[in-house]
Parts: structure tokens; sequence; C-alpha cells
């Protein structure tokens, strides 16, 4: 776990890699940690964000409004189809394991005792063993890579364009276009094979 203010240096996963995970994840009843990578990988949240979402504010939702704990801002945030079904599904599937265990009003990803939500460094110290368990290699996988890999992915969706850096720096509420360039991995190797492609 990273301390305050520190800059982490985990990286992105590949959007194939990142789906093969939930899936895998699913797959082998791990509907917690997929719901919760799924949700990391879509809505873009750092990971405290993440772990105090609750069922009541993901069900059914098109659309949630949150205020992110580390800026104190308010960040409106749009829930695709894909999301929207796994969190019905998990919801469903750990509803019928354990009707009490699921209350709309607690956070989603509580742990086993159910007295609060996993730890962050729970996430750190699982994600590499999935992930190995798919043979995806991930240099310092962690509770960041799910935020470092919605950044990349979008600024990839936007055909990596100039335009799509500044509305993700927006987005991401970095201070600055070069913080999310760094953010994202664009660092002077990406920078020359550009060069070597022209």
């Amino acid at each position: 776990m990273s301390k305050k203010n520190q800059i982490t240096t985990c990286t992105a996963l590949e959007w194939n890699d990142a789906m093969r995970l939930v899936d895998h994840l699913m797959v082998n009843k791990k509907y917690k940690f997929a719901l919760l990578a799924l949700c990391g990988f879509m809505l873009g949240l750092r990971i405290s964000d993440l772990l105090a979402l609750t069922w009541r504010t993901l069900l059914g939702a098109s659309e949630i409004q949150i205020r992110e704990k580390k800026t104190k801002k308010i960040r409106r945030i749009y829930v695709n189809q894909k999301l929207q079904e796994l969190v019905d599904t998990v919801y469903q599937k750990l509803k019928a394991k354990n009707p009490d265990a699921v209350e709309l009003d607690k956070p989603i990803f509580m742990n086993r005792f159910g007295k609060s939500p996993i730890s962050i460094s729970y996430v750190d110290r699982m994600l590499p063993i999935y992930l190995n368990q798919i043979n995806v290699k991930c240099e310092r996988a962690g509770s960041h890579t799910f935020r470092k890999s919605f950044g990349k992915r979008l600024y990839d969706a936007g055909n990596q364009t100039e335009h799509s850096l500044i509305m993700l720096s927006e987005l991401l509420h970095h201070s600055s276009v070069s913080s999310t360039r760094q953010y994202i991995g664009l660092n002077q190797e990406s920078f020359r094979q550009a060069f070597q492609a022209l």
C-alpha cells in the first residue's frame, strides 16, 4: 500500500487481460473480487472510493454520483451495461448464498467477517495471485492497476489523441496533462516507437 502523496508505480493491464481476469474470477466463484475488478476497470475510481461503494449505489444504476475521498470533488460516472449486469449477477449470487450478508446500505466489498470492507493490502496481495492464475504478467500489480487500466483504455479508445489525454486528465482530476501522460505510461520508449513508425 502506498503512503499518502506517494506516486504509485503499478502498471495498467491490457484490456483483454483485464476482461479475462474478471471472467476467471467469476468462473472460480470469486464474485466480490470480480465485481471489484470490473468496477475499477469501468469506473476509474481510486481503491478507497471503490471499497466504499454500496449495493444501493450500484444496483440498477446507469449513472452514479460520488464525492471522491482524496479530492473531495463530486464526480458523476456513467455505468455501462456490462457492469450493470455483473452487479446484478453478483448481488443475486451472494444473496442466494447468504441473504443476511447482503445489505443495501453496507459497502459491497465487506471482508469475510462482515465488519468492514476488505483492506487495500488484501487487494494488493490477491491481485497478482489471480493474474498469475491466468498467466498475465503485470509489473507491480496492485489496487491502483484497476484505475490505471481504466485510464489507458480511455486513452486508447480516444485514438490516443491529445484531446483524449486532456479529457482523461480532467476526468481523473490530475493537476496537469503531463501527470496523466506519466500516469498511463506514456514515456520516452513510447515516443521512440512512435517516431520509428513514421
